[in-house]
């Protein structure tokens, strides 16, 4: 069993609490025991991209994000005080990009309307709080 870090993609001991390679809070991330069924996956999926100003973060179907100031895209989050440390989950399910916000303080909308769960389209926007803006691009392998 072991914890893949929704940050970096490192196989982590079922028991840790801490990314060992990128220090990514673990204690949400759900242990598994064979990552080979993700493989399938990815092979017949779609990548998503967010795009903000002057930054790109790229998400593979093969797991779930939670993208905040503490998690996926900090490099570019952890300044803005409007977005929270676990702002929102990006997931892909049954052929389909989702995002789920986490009981964030300020809000994530898909083009300008309040979620807390929405399918994710290409050309969308993602927004965390009303400060953030992320356009969608997702793309066929």
């Amino acid at each position: 069993m072991f914890k893949v870090c929704p940050n970096c993609g490192h196989k982590n001991p079922a028991s840790e609490f801490m990314c060992q390679k990128c220090m990514t809070d673990l204690s949400m991330v759900q242990p598994t025991e064979d990552i080979q069924e993700d493989k399938t996956i990815i092979q017949s999926s779609q990548k998503l991209y967010l795009e903000g100003e002057g930054y790109r973060i790229e998400l593979s179907p093969d797991q779930e994000y939670i993208l905040g100031r503490a998690g996926t895209g900090m490099e570019y989050f952890k300044d803005n005080p409007y977005v929270s440390r676990r702002h929102a989950k990006v997931y892909f399910k049954d052929g389909q990009w989702f995002v789920e916000d986490l009981n964030s303080t300020n809000g994530t909308y898909v083009n300008g309307k309040r979620i807390q769960k929405a399918k994710l389209e290409d050309g969308c926007i993602l927004e965390f709080s009303t400060y953030l803006r992320l356009k969608v691009v997702i793309v066929q392998k």
